[in-house]
C-alpha cells in the first residue's frame, strides 16, 4: 500500500485545505497518510473527518521546529493526542516565534524600501489556499518580490531568531502526548559542508530521545544518501519514515505521492497502532 507522512495544508504553508487534500489523496492512489503542518494542528480534525468518509488510513501528526546543538531540526510528531496540554504549550510558544520573524522580516526589509510599512503589516491578512507565510505574501502583494526564491534572495543578510522550543522540551511534550518523535528530512539540517549529516550529530539526537529517522524524503540528492540513512537507522534500531512534503500549489516541484513509498519499504508496521 502506498503512504505519505509528510504533508502540509493552508493551516501552515500548503495550499491545500482538508477535504482538497484527501481528494488529491484518493486520486493518487494512496491508502495512508499523514498531515504534519508546521507547529500547528489546526486541520488535523478536519483532515480526519473526510480521510474516514474515504475509508483511508490517518495519522494524526505535526512537523515541529526545535532548536539544539546549535541547529534547527524539524521534527515529526506521528501519533500525538493534539489536545495534550504540553504538545499545545509548544506549538503555541513556536507559532510566537515564526510571528515574531515575520514582523523581523518586515521591519528588515522596510528600512530598505520605504513601499514597506511594518505598521501596516500587522493588520495585513490574506488567503490562507495561496500558501507561503504572511511576510512572503505581504511583500508579494507590495510588488517587492515575485515568488519564494525572490524572498529569500532579497534578505540574504538578514538573521533569523531561531529561539525554537529546545528540542528535550519538544521530545518531552511528544511522549507526553503519546507521540512518537522522528527526525525529519535530515538533509535539512546538516553542515553546508557534508554530503549527509554526520553519525555523531544523529548519535546526539537519538541520545536527546528521537525514535525514527525520515529516510525517504526529496531532500536526499541521491539513492547512495538515502540508503546512509536507512542504514543508520536499522543499525541503531530506529523506525523508518518517509514522505513527499507536500505543499500544494506553492512549492510546485514537490509532488504528492513523491518519492513513493510503500508501507513494506518502512521495515515495520509502527504505523498501524496509530491509525485513526
Amino acid at each position: 500500500m502506498q503512504i505519505d507522512l509528510h504533508l502540509h495544508t493552508s493551516a501552515s504553508d500548503g495550499t491545500s485545505d482538508p477535504k482538497e487534500l484527501v481528494e488529491e489523496i484518493v486520486e493518487k492512489g494512496i491508502g495512508i497518510f499523514a498531515v504534519t503542518d508546521h507547529d500547528t494542528t489546526a486541520n488535523v480534525e478536519k483532515t480526519f473527518a473526510f480521510a474516514k468518509e474515504q475509508g483511508l488510513g490517518f495519522i494524526s501528526a505535526a512537523e515541529i521546529s526545535a532548536v539544539y546543538d546549535g541547529k534547527i531540526f524539524h521534527i515529526l510528531a506521528y501519533g500525538c493526542d493534539i489536545a495534550n496540554r504540553q504538545l499545545k504549550e509548544v506549538l503555541r510558544y513556536n507559532q510566537t516565534v515564526w510571528a515574531n520573524i515575520d514582523i523581523s522580516r518586515i521591519e528588515w526589509v522596510s528600512r530598505k524600501d520605504r513601499r514597506v510599512n511594518a505598521q501596516e503589516f500587522f493588520s495585513y491578512s490574506y488567503e490562507p489556499s495561496r500558501g507561503g507565510w504572511s511576510s512572503l505574501n505581504y511583500l508579494i502583494d507590495k510588488g517587492i518580490v515575485g515568488n519564494m526564491q525572490e524572498y529569500f534572495m532579497t534578505q540574504t543578510d538578514f538573521v533569523m531568531d531561531e529561539n525554537f522550543a529546545y528540542l528535550p522540551d519538544v521530545i518531552e511534550a511528544i511522549n507526553a502526548s503519546g507521540g512518537k518523535t522522528f527526525l525529519a528530512h535530515p538533509a535539512y539540517s546538516k553542515e553546508k559542508n557534508e554530503r549527509v549529516m554526520s553519525a555523531n550529530r544523529l548519535d546526539k539526537l537519538v541520545r536527546a530521545g528521537i525514535v525514527g529517522i525520515e529516510c525517504y524524503t526529496i531532500y536526499n540528492a541521491s539513492k547512495e544518501e538515502e540508503k546512509y540513512y536507512l542504514t543508520y537507522a536499522q543499525e541503531k534500531g530506529l523506525l523508518i519514515s518517509g514522505g513527499s512534503d507536500y505543499h500544494g500549489k506553492f512549492i510546485t516541484q514537490r509532488k504528492l505521492g513523491v518519492p513513493h513509498i510503500t508501507t513494506e519499504m518502512l521495515h515495520g508496521t509502527w504505523y498501524e497502532e496509530m491509525i485513526r
